[in-house]
Formats: structure tokens, C-alpha cells, sequence
């Protein structure tokens, strides 16, 4: 399985106009097996989506999406988790910015020699709701209407890699069709 989970990453995180009819084929039964998304879709509809994603790779601590901002994407988990935050109490200014710490390496260690890295103060992205693990997608209600916000900040729980959809692929490949989960 981590050979083909290898295949899978090697060919999402090629350029798409780099990705193979053949390459994209040879990854299809692991999506439709792997994500919930795309077990009920037409197979014209999840290969458009494999051969236009785009791939990234988040450490812990990552925020991924940040409650009331414009959503112009939405996420599909190729391996790991996130954590979802819902604030509340959101004033106008909404949440303030707070960098990810500064990690060179995989580790979810702190310090490293005697320079001491601090962790991301979740409390700031309001109340843990839940886990979104490996498989399952989030983002895609901003993306319903041009002018919806984001409801929760999601973030990195551990090393993730993720699948972007943007909005011109969603209403080409996934708005229109009946099938969608």
C-alpha cells in the first residue's frame, strides 16, 4: 500500500499539465477506495479532478483555513488529520494572525538544541468540534456561493498532505452533477 500511496503523491504533485492520461488511470481505483468524495462519482468526474488538483503538504500546526475568510477552495485528505475550530465570539476584526512556528523538520519536538520553538496556541481559533481524518474532504461549503465565508479554522493535526480543489474546477466537475456527495 505505500508504494501505490507513493505513485498517488508522485503524480498529484506534478504540475497538472504534467500528469499522464496513463498516470491518472493507474491512481483512480486507490481515490475512489480511499476518499468518501469520490466513491459515488462518475470516473470523467475524478479524473478531471486528479489531472487539475493541486497537491500540498502541511505540518502540525498548520492553518489551513482560517474562520471568516473567503473560501475559494476546498480540501480532500490524501493521508493524516486536521482539527476543527469554531469561534463563537468573533468580533469584526475576526481572528487575529498568529504564524505557524518556525519546524525544519518533521518532528512534532519543540525545542531543538537549546533554541525553544513554541507551539500554535489553538485556544486563539475558538472551541475544538472534531477530526477530519484521512479520506474525507472540507472546505466546500465556501465554496456554494462566490460570497461565503469560511466557518471553522481547520489545522493540521499532524504531517498532512491534501488535495486542492479550486472553484473553477468544483463548478466544472462536482457542483453540476447529481452524484455528489
Amino acid at each position: 500500500m505505500a508504494l501505490l500511496y507513493e505513485k498517488v503523491v508522485s503524480t498529484v504533485s506534478k504540475n497538472p499539465s504534467e500528469r499522464t492520461d496513463a498516470e491518472i488511470e493507474g491512481i483512480l481505483p486507490w481515490f475512489r477506495k480511499k476518499s468518501e468524495l469520490f466513491k459515488s462519482q462518475k470516473a470523467e468526474i475524478v479524473k478531471d479532478i486528479l489531472k487539475n488538483c493541486q497537491f500540498m503538504t502541511c505540518k502540525r500546526d498548520f492553518v489551513i483555513i482560517k474562520q471568516g475568510e473567503q473560501g475559494d477552495c476546498f480540501f480532500i485528505i490524501l493521508n493524516g488529520s486536521v482539527a476543527i475550530l469554531i469561534h463563537t465570539h468573533l468580533g469584526e476584526e475576526g481572528i487575529p494572525y498568529h504564524p505557524v512556528p518556525e519546524d525544519d523538520d518533521d518532528t512534532d519536538s519543540i525545542s531543538v538544541g537549546s533554541k525553544q520553538k513554541k507551539e500554535l496556541d489553538r485556544s486563539i481559533f475558538g472551541n475544538f468540534v472534531g477530526k477530519i481524518p484521512a479520506g474525507r474532504s472540507f472546505g466546500e461549503l465556501a465554496l456554494i456561493n462566490a460570497d461565503c465565508v469560511r466557518n471553522a479554522s481547520i489545522i493540521a493535526d499532524e504531517v498532512t498532505d491534501l488535495i486542492v480543489v479550486n472553484r473553477e474546477l468544483y463548478n466544472r466537475s462536482l457542483k453540476g452533477d447529481p452524484s455528489k456527495s
